[in-house]
């Protein structure tokens, strides 16, 4: 199957909404909210359905006007803007949705601001490329879609 990255971002934005249609269902967010500590997991979703949703647009705005983002350089803006999404949607859900995780001990590690940071760099790294993609195709039209 030979997808393209507005068809990728297009696809999550269709599972996020899903998803936070599913969590809105009043018995799911209780469930979701003993298990994993969920709190506002449908606002959560959507806000990531509209950032893909936005991103997926503007992939096709660019196709029309000028020409096609190389496929390599939009599959590693949209691989690193998922794992940046998903290190920082990750740090609630695994630290108890709790910033506070220092410990007493000077030496320890704090995992959810190494969680927080890593995913910040991600997205914006995903963004460098993405970045990078358009103003490559804005430049040079006939080898953007090689």
């Amino acid at each position: 199957m030979n997808l393209k990255p507005s068809q990728l971002f297009l696809f999550s934005t269709v599972l996020s909404v899903a998803l936070a249609l599913l969590l809105r269902n009043y018995s799911m967010d209780v469930y979701l909210h003993n298990a994993f500590y969920v709190v506002s997991g449908s606002i959560v979703f959507m806000a990531i359905a509209s950032f893909v949703g936005i991103t997926a647009l503007l992939y096709l705005g660019v196709t029309f006007l000028f020409s096609p983002v190389n496929n390599k350089i939009g599959f590693w803006h949209f691989g690193f803007t998922i794992v940046g999404i998903l290190l920082l949607l990750g740090h609630p859900l695994i630290f108890n949705s709790s910033i506070r995780t220092y410990s007493l001990h000077p030496h320890s590690f704090n995992w959810a601001g190494m969680m927080l940071l890593g995913g910040g760099f991600f997205l914006c790294f995903g963004f460098l490329i993405f970045i990078y993609g358009i103003f490559s195709s804005m430049r040079k039209p006939d080898m953007a879609s090689r």
